[in-house]
């Protein structure tokens, strides 16, 4: 399939909606499991952004992350990209991060992405999230 195809696929699930004060910044947190094909165990994915215009609708991240588990992801790595640029896109937030973990056998391997609008910049409120 071709990889625009794909993407357009697989955003049609990270349903979004109206942000009901586009003029105030607060910070969205958001949580779930998927368990992709390729992996041997299930992935938990925090996803924290600071809204602009659109928000994630209720009960869209599930749906959207059983889309994703179907494809087999090369990495933790790939799949993180994909979310990030996939929030982006559909939201173009403010600020975002993606959190993937994975715990197997009493390791973990995690990894975190970060993207920020251009001059955008809130280091009172960015001070107050929790480090990941």
């Amino acid at each position: 399939m071709d990889p625009f195809e794909a993407a357009k696929l697989r955003r049609e699930h990270l349903r979004v909606e109206r942000n009901p004060r586009p003029g105030l910044e607060y910070i969205v947190m958001l949580e779930d499991r998927m368990t992709p094909a390729a992996f041997a165990a299930p992935v938990e994915i925090g996803l924290r952004y600071i809204p602009q215009r659109e928000i994630v609708a209720p009960g869209a991240l599930g749906p959207y992350l059983a889309a994703l588990s179907a494809h087999p992801w090369p990495s933790l790595e790939d799949l993180g990209q994909v979310v990030l640029g996939d929030v982006n896109s559909e939201l173009v937030p403010r600020w975002a991060q993606v959190r993937l973990t994975v715990r197997a056998e009493g390791r973990s391997h995690s990894v975190v992405l970060e993207d920020r609008q251009p001059k955008w910049d809130n280091p009172k409120l960015m001070n107050r999230l929790p480090p990941v």
